[in-house]
């Protein structure tokens, strides 16, 4: 689940990439049909250059220089979701809070789900 954004330049562009707190997907499917498998704790960002090859952009990465021709692709987690939220099965918003997916106070306020927080001790 997420957002991919793309863009090409037309011209030389400098890049820079900064954050902190990223979450992604357990996986991207680029362009090329390549798959990527990232950490699941962050955000993918691709350069497919004009050659084929592709490169994964790290975090703290300043100055690399992308030029007409080349993509640059983005794939960050979340989204507006399916559905009504408080329709959702009790028992998949729980797996989401031992996941780490959801916070409590979310499962709460946003899918109407209350859980114990003594179950994640008694489970983990």
């Amino acid at each position: 689940m997420g957002t991919i954004s793309s863009l090409e330049p037309q011209t030389e562009v400098t890049v820079t990439r900064w954050g902190e707190g990223e979450a992604s997907p357990d996986s991207v499917l680029l362009p090329s049909g390549r798959t990527v498998l990232p950490d699941l704790r962050k955000a993918v960002y691709v350069v497919q250059w004009k050659d084929g090859k592709t490169s994964e952009i790290k975090k703290q990465t300043i100055g690399l220089i992308v030029n007409r021709g080349d993509r640059i692709s983005c794939h960050v987690v979340g989204g507006g979701g399916v559905g009504d939220p408080f329709s959702r099965d009790p028992i998949a918003v729980c797996n989401d809070y031992l996941n780490g997916l959801v916070s409590l106070q979310s499962a709460r306020e946003e899918y109407g789900v209350a859980i114990d927080p003594v179950v994640r001790r008694q489970l983990t």
